[in-house]
């Protein structure tokens, strides 16, 4: 095996790889790289016998604010088969030369692997990694999260994995004239006053209009803006990416007063009927915070997402290699800093 560095410009085997490979993720893609212009983009190819690639490591770059030097970020990454562990270990390897040879505090990734799979949280330890397993939204990538199953589901088998309240809402919806559209970019400033709303109602900083904008460019076609609309009124808005057996939701919002049109049910309905037609077989709700049980104060968004078959699942966390302990430390200061 060997280690091929390459950049923005150099990608289309790397994306037809991650495309395809049952644990790839869009931000692993080059597509990713390409929304995150305030960051420096490059990646490993591992190649194997005959120059077959079998695995890749996406590596985003940025100066950090805090003591200088720099943070190497690898979102949702490597790509590697499941028990290689060989594989694993070259890409580890070659992305910790990476960082000290662009002078990192850290080197920063979050892995598709679960929090029970104890194997690779002792060979993580083992090889000098940080874990954070928080469960709130702290970490870069939500740990918590909820997964739709959708192999061999068809437009009309769907619903019947949908809990009967979920079933009920949607059909009321339907009834209403509750309807939902794929719509492009035009339909931003629609998309973000209903984002206005939820910030709002959530207590959170909502992204300008620019960040969503570079974010359905640089996807291109695997990202998809939906509007729910009820009379030409826009009721609620969703962004998924559908990018390869995988349909993630990025951003969702709402108009709070349209809850009882029930808007949001009938936006998941549709979002899961595009991701089945698009031949994903696993629609990522994404994140939630801490667990599934009644004292959790969020416990309303685990079960609306549950409430669709969703399942409940815990990734490893998020894993730190330091080099430069000061800066490393002044960044996860901050990061603790961010929500008090």
């Amino acid at each position: 095996m060997y280690l091929e560095l390459i950049d923005l410009d150099h990608a289309r085997e790397l994306d037809d790889f991650v495309l395809v490979h049952p644990n790839g993720c869009f931000m692993q893609s080059s597509y990713w790289g390409r929304v995150k212009t305030d960051w420096a983009w490059n990646a490993l190819l591992l190649r194997g016998e005959g120059g077959a690639i079998c695995g890749s490591m996406a590596l985003l770059q940025r100066r950090m604010a805090v003591l200088g030097g720099s943070l190497v970020y690898s979102p949702r990454g490597p790509v590697w088969d499941a028990g290689d562990m060989d594989a694993l270990q070259a890409l580890l390897c070659g992305a910790e030369r990476f960082a000290v040879r662009r002078g990192a505090a850290l080197l920063r990734l979050d892995p598709m692997l679960t929090e029970d799979d104890e194997v690779h949280k002792a060979f993580f330890r083992q090889a000098g990694y940080h874990l954070s397993q928080r469960e709130d939204y702290r970490l870069y990538q939500p740990r918590l999260c909820y997964r739709l199953p959708l192999a061999g589901l068809t437009a009309e088998t769907l619903e019947q994995g949908y809990h009967r309240s979920v079933r009920t809402n949607l059909h009321k919806a339907q009834r209403l004239g509750v309807t939902v559209r794929r719509c492009g970019a035009e339909e931003l400033g629609t998309f973000c006053r209903l984002m206005a709303h939820t910030a709002q109602k959530n207590g959170f900083t909502a992204r300008p209009e620019s960040y969503y904008r570079a974010l359905l460019r640089g996807l291109g076609p695997y990202a998809g803006l939906y509007l729910a609309e009820l009379g030409g009124r826009a009721l609620a808005g969703a962004i998924v990416v559908f990018f390869g057996p995988t349909a993630s939701l990025l951003y969702s919002c709402s108009d709070p007063e349209s809850f009882k049109l029930h808007p949001n049910e009938a936006l998941q309905h549709r979002l899961h009927l595009d991701a089945i037609k698009a031949g994903c077989d696993t629609y990522d709700f994404r994140g939630v915070e801490g667990r599934p049980v009644p004292d959790n104060p969020h416990v309303g968004l685990h079960r609306f997402k549950a409430g669709f078959g969703a399942e409940f699942c815990a990734y490893l966390g998020q894993l730190d290699k330091v080099y430069r302990p000061l800066p490393a430390a002044a960044l996860w200061l901050c990061a603790r800093l961010a929500r008090l």
